[in-house]
C-alpha cells in the first residue's frame, strides 16, 4: 500500500536528494526491486540500534507511514530534524509536524491515500496538483537463486494471514484448480508461508491433480522466490492481501477470491488489479475485527 506514495516522492524529488527506506529485513527482497531508493535500512528489534542506524546517515526528514509509537521514537531518538507523520498512541510531542488525518465522516477511502497525504504535506503541493506515478515494476530476471518455472503457470495462493475470515475454502480452490486445470492445460504453483501448509495440503489432496499439473511449493520459497513466481505468472488468485499486493506491483493479473469489504480494505486499488472476487462464506460483514495490514 505504500508503494504509490514512494514512487511519487522518488518522482518529484531533485535529482540531488538522496531517499532511503526503512523496512522490517524480510522486506528486503521486495524493496531491493523499486528503482531510486539509495539505501534500503533494516528495522532491529532493538529501536536503539534502528536509531543509531538512522543518525548515521545524518536525513533531514523523516515521514513515518506506521502510526505505531516505536516508529515516532525510532526518529525522534535518531536525531532526524523534521519528523512527519500521523498524531496517535501518544506519539505527537515526538514529531515536528503532526499531520491531521483524513475523517471517515467524509467517506471511505483506501488507506493508501493516507500515505500519499502524507507526501503532498511534505512536498508541499496539494493533491490537486500532483499526481499519483504509479506504475508496475519491471518483472524481476529469473536467477539461479531464485528459479522459475518455464512460462506460462498459474499460482494459487490458499491461505490468509488472519484465518478463515479472510480464506476462501481449500476444497473449493481444489475445484477451481481441476478446472484451470483442464481447460488451461497450464501448471498450478501453490505457494504461500509455512503456516498455510495445512490448507495448501487439503487443496493438493482433493485436486488429486498429477505433480507436473499441481506442484505445492508452500513453505518452500524466499520472499525473493515467491517475487519471481507472483512477478512472471499468467494469473494469480488468492485470499492474503500481500499477495494481491505483489501482484499489482508486477502488473500481474491477480483475482481476490475473498471480497474486502470495503474501500479501507487492505486489498490494491492501483492499475492492474481489477477484483472479480469470489465472497467467501466465511467473511464478515466488516473487517474492524480483523489487524489491518501496514508497511514500513
Amino acid at each position: 500500500m505504500t508503494l504509490p506514495a514512494v514512487q511519487l516522492l522518488l518522482h518529484e524529488l531533485n535529482p540531488d536528494d538522496t531517499f532511503s527506506l526503512l523496512a522490517p529485513t524480510k522486506l528486503h527482497d521486495f524493496w531491493k526491486q523499486v528503482p531510486g531508493l539509495h539505501f534500503i535500512l533494516p528495522v532491529d528489534p532493538n529501536l536503539v540500534i534502528t536509531a543509531d542506524t538512522l543518525r548515521s546517515h545524518n536525513f533531514s526528514h523523516a515521514l513515518l507511514f506506521p502510526n505505531s509509537l516505536r516508529s515516532a521514537l525510532e526518529v525522534a531518538l535518531a536525531r532526524i530534524p523534521q519528523r512527519l507523520g500521523y498524531p496517535g498512541h501518544s506519539r505527537s510531542w515526538l514529531l515536528t509536524h503532526s499531520i491531521p488525518k483524513y475523517s471517515r465522516r467524509l467517506g471511505l477511502r483506501h488507506q493508501q491515500h493516507d500515505y500519499l497525504d502524507l507526501i503532498h504535506v511534505f512536498l508541499e503541493k496539494p493533491e490537486n496538483t500532483i499526481t499519483p506515478n504509479f506504475h508496475p515494476l519491471p518483472r524481476p530476471t529469473p536467477n539461479l537463486d531464485s528459479p522459475t518455472p518455464s512460462l506460462p503457470y498459474i499460482v494459487l495462493c490458499p491461505g490468509a494471514e488472519y484465518g478463515p475470515a479472510k480464506r476462501w475454502p481449500a476444497d473449493r480452490y481444489a475445484v477451481l484448480a481441476r478446472h484451470l486445470a483442464e481447460s488451461h492445460c497450464l501448471p498450478i504453483y501453490v505457494l504461500g508461508s509455512e503456516s498455510d501448509i495445512p490448507v495448501a495440503e487439503i487443496l493438493q489432496k482433493k485436486a488429486a491433480l498429477s505433480t507436473d499439473q499441481l506442484i505445492n511449493l508452500t513453505g518452500k520459497t524466499s520472499l525473493a522466490s515467491f517475487i519471481q513466481f507472483i512477478a512472471h505468472a499468467r494469473l494469480l488468485l488468492c485470499n492474503d492481501s500481500g499477495s494481491m499486493h505483489l501482484a499489482a506491483a508486477f502488473g500481474t493479473p491477480p483475482s481476490p477470491s475473498s471480497a474486502p469489504p470495503n474501500p479501507n480494505s487492505p486489498a490494491p486499488s492501483t492499475p492492474p488489479f481489477k477484483s472479480s472476487a469470489i465472497t467467501s462464506p466465511a467473511a464478515p460483514a466488516s473487517s474492524a475485527s480483523a489487524p489491518s495490514i501496514s508497511a514500513a
